[in-house]
């Protein structure tokens, strides 16, 4: 007796991965389609895509996915849209993708931007651009553009996983950490540690204009969620466990 798992296997990024763990890179489109028939070989029940993978190598990625009669599922690559994603045949986005972004007036800038990332010296530099990019992305915001995105969505049967849980939990995890939970006794004390704003990659090095853009997205994504779900999309649960006061199990039910 056990559940029923369904897998991808690694995941499925370009060059200078931005995913973690298990990770197959691909460069160019006869990589990709290497890397599709490899899972295919491996059992893979799916393919994951991540951020990084080149244009050419994801819609590879598709048309090699379908030849093998495996869905595509996973991020939103920074090189195409959330819109094509869609119309290409991928069967899920996590994390709603770019569909901010393709809802706004400055879509194509915006995206551009995200994709040419430039070093920095000083970590909270990132919050800073994060925040000043984020808040340009939600000032511009289209309602007919969004509603567009929403009847592709619509018709290619394209699946939502929102995971609002872990984004409710980056938002406010000072008030959780202050706060303390019950439920805090099953997760391992090197896990709790690094889940403290003070250790926590992704929340240390916050800067207030940061925090306060975080406020403001999170309250639009609830909004976005719920305009979808009215326009017919449909959607599955998830909650990207691995995350600060994402809780195994009780997570996935809240």
């Amino acid at each position: 007796m056990g559940p029923q798992i369904i897998t991808c296997g690694p995941i499925v990024d370009g060059p200078d991965p931005a995913a973690m763990g298990p990770t197959i890179v691909v460069k160019d489109a006869g990589e990709a389609r290497w890397a599709v028939d490899s899972l295919k070989q491996r059992g893979a029940d799916c393919v994951k895509v991540y951020d990084r993978v080149p244009r050419d190598a994801y819609f590879a990625i598709i048309d090699e996915a379908r030849q093998q009669a495996l869905p595509v599922v996973g991020h939103v690559p920074l090189s195409i849209t959330s819109l094509e994603a869609s119309d290409a045949g991928q069967k899920s986005i996590e994390h709603l993708g770019t569909i901010l972004e393709g809802s706004s007036s400055l879509g194509s800038e915006l995206l551009k931007s995200e994709a040419s990332p430039t070093s920095v010296a000083d970590p909270s530099e990132i919050p800073r651009r994060l925040a000043a990019r984020g808040t340009r992305m939600l000032d511009s915001y289209d309602l007919q553009r969004a509603h567009e995105i929403f009847e592709h969505l619509v018709r290619n049967q394209t699946w939502q996983v929102p995971t609002l849980q872990i984004k409710w939990a980056q938002t406010f995890i000072d008030d959780l950490a202050r706060k303390g939970d019950d439920r805090l006794k099953y997760i391992p004390q090197s896990d709790r540690e690094w889940w403290s704003p003070s250790r926590n990659f992704f929340a240390r090095y916050r800067t207030s204009d940061y925090i306060s853009f975080r406020k403001r997205l999170w309250q639009k994504e609830l909004n976005l969620v719920g305009a979808m779900r009215r326009s017919g999309v449909s959607f599955m649960a998830g909650t990207d466990l691995g995350g600060p006061y994402t809780f195994p199990g009780f997570s996935f039910a809240s």
